[in-house]
């Protein structure tokens, strides 16, 4: 999957050409992965920030925060941790569940998936999706958060 392109890979080439950078990555291996979605089917389940609020770019853009991460999908290795985050994030911001999601789905990540970023200390990692990547068909929710 070495040659493969990422989904998102012309919008990605934007800003690498207005001077981001991509982070180290690397193949994932039978990788488990938690991510916030909506519980009810939603068009932005499984979509990068970026795409669902494109408006963000600009705004990331003026603040000097230009980062293709925006291009990936947030995850997590502990389940845990993704709860522990929600429930620090949900403090701060009212409409957690209609902007994030309202529950938290897990799933394995492979290398036909894409290549991701190493792990913070939160246990957050990035998904640099392939073209034909669909997390839709595998992950599930196992968790309501609100």
């Amino acid at each position: 999957m070495a040659n493969a392109a990422f989904k998102y890979q012309s919008e990605i080439d934007v800003l690498i050409n207005e001077g981001a950078k991509l982070p180290p990555l690397s193949e994932p291996q039978n990788k488990d992965a938690y991510r916030y979605v909506f519980r009810e089917i939603n068009p932005n389940n499984h979509k990068p920030v970026y795409i669902q609020n494109p408006q963000r770019i600009i705004s990331d853009t003026d603040k000097k925060r230009i980062n293709t991460s925006g291009y990936a999908l947030s995850c997590f290795e502990q389940k845990d941790k993704a709860i522990q985050k929600y429930n620090a994030l949900k403090a701060n911001m009212r409409n957690i569940a209609r902007t994030m999601g309202d529950a938290l789905c897990n799933g394995t990540l492979n290398k036909e998936d894409g290549l991701i970023t190493q792990a913070n200390n939160e246990s957050h990692f990035d998904l640099y999706e392939y073209c034909e990547c669909d997390l839709s068909d595998k992950f599930k929710i196992i968790k309501i958060l609100i």
